[in-house]
C-alpha cells in the first residue's frame, strides 16, 4: 500500500527526532544521530498490545528517506509491518 501526503515545515532546519513527537503509550530504548542519520527503537504497550518499533531517517538535503519496523503481540497474534518513506523539499510554504 502506498500514501502519499505533503506538509509544510516552517523550520529551517529539521530536527529527525520530531518523528516521534506524540508516540503516546511508548517508551524510548534508544536513539541518536550518527552523521545524517536518526535510529530509534521503543516499545510500546497500550489495552493488552505490545509493540517493539525500531526505525530510521536519513536526511539529505532537499530529500530524505527511513524505515521503520514494528513487531505487535495482540493477545495470541503476532503481526510484523515493514515501512518505508521518502522526502522531498518542494519550495517554500
Amino acid at each position: 500500500m502506498t500514501s502519499t501526503s505533503q506538509n509544510c515545515v516552517e523550520e529551517n532546519t529539521y530536527n529527525p527526532e520530531n518523528l516521534l513527537e506524540g508516540a503516546e503509550h511508548c517508551t524510548m530504548q534508544e536513539s541518536g544521530m550518527s552523521g545524517d542519520t536518526f535510529r530509534f527503537r521503543m516499545q510500546c504497550s497500550m489495552h493488552g498490545t505490545t509493540a517493539n518499533v525500531a526505525g530510521s531517517y536519513t536526511n539529505g538535503g532537499d530529500t530524505g528517506e527511513g524505515d521503520m519496523d514494528v513487531q505487535m503481540k495482540m493477545g495470541p497474534m503476532d503481526m510484523k509491518l515493514e515501512m518505508q518513506w521518502k522526502s522531498t523539499y518542494l519550495g517554500d510554504c
